[in-house]
C-alpha cells in the first residue's frame, strides 16, 4: 500500500517548492513546532532554494530533526546525503544504517538500501538481500527497484538466473514508466521476436 505522505514528498521532489511569503512562514512555524512532515519539507525547499534562499546546512537541520522524530522521508534523504556526499562528509554506514530504518515504509529507501547491498556501500555485499529489497520497493511502485532487480535477474549476476521472474519485474518497471525497465521490455520483446 501506498503511504499518502509518500506520495506527496515524491510530488514535492519532482516539483519545485515554490512558496508565498505567508506559506513560507507558516510551513517555518510548522516545523518550529515539531511537524516532522513540516520539517523535511522545509528542508527540501532549503535544498532547491525554491521559496528560500538555499542552505544546504539548513536543509540538513531539518531533514535530520525530520528523521529524528521517525519520519521516513527523511531518514531516506538524510542517509542518501551520507551515502552521496557533496552536503555532508561521505559515510555509506551512517547512510546504510537510515537506510534500513526507514525501508520498511519507505520505497525510495528500500530501493537505497537495496543498492547499499548490491555495491557493498556500508555493510557487506549481498545481493539476494539486495534483490529482496529492491523486490519490496517495486512492490510499492518504485520502478528503478523493478528494472534493477529485473536485471540482476536475468543476468544471474549475485543471484541465480530466473527469466521468468525477470521478466515480471521488468513488465512492473515498465508499467510504472521506468526508462531501464522500458528498454529491458523491450529487448525481451525482440527476443522472443513479440515485436
Amino acid at each position: 500500500m501506498k503511504h499518502p505522505f509518500s506520495i506527496a514528498l515524491t510530488a514535492l521532489l519532482m516539483s519545485p517548492c515554490s512558496l508565498t511569503a505567508d506559506d513560507l512562514t507558516e510551513l517555518q512555524q510548522r516545523a518550529a513546532g515539531g511537524d516532522a512532515k513540516a520539517q523535511i519539507e522545509l528542508a527540501i525547499c532549503y535544498r532547491d532554494g525554491k521559496g528560500i534562499d538555499k542552505d544546504d546546512v539548513e536543509a540538513m537541520q531539518w531533514a535530520h530533526r525530520a528523521a529524528d522524530a521517525g519520519n521516513v522521508d527523511a531518514m531516506d534523504f538524510v542517509g542518501f546525503a551520507y551515502l552521496r556526499g557533496a552536503v555532508i562528509k561521505r559515510n555509506p554506514t551512517i547512510a546504510f544504517g537510515y537506510f534500513k530504518s526507514a525501508a520498511n515504509d519507505s520505497a525510495q529507501a528500500a530501493f537505497n538500501l537495496g543498492q547499499c547491498y548490491f555495491g557493498a556501500q556500508g555493510t557487506e555485499q549481498d545481493c539476494a538481500k539486495a534483490l529482496a529489497w529492491w523486490t519490496k520497493a517495486a512492490e510499492k511502485g518504485h520502478g528503478r527497484a523493478a528494472a534493477s532487480a529485473a536485471m540482476a535477474y536475468l543476468s544471474g549476476e549475485g543471484v541465480p538466473a530466473n527469466p521468468t521472474l525477470g521478466r515480471r519485474l521488468a513488465e512492473r518497471a515498465a508499467e510504472l514508466n521506468n526508462p531501464s525497465g522500458l528498454v529491458v521490455l523491450g529487448e525481451l520483446q525482440f527476443q522472443a521476436g513479440d515485436v
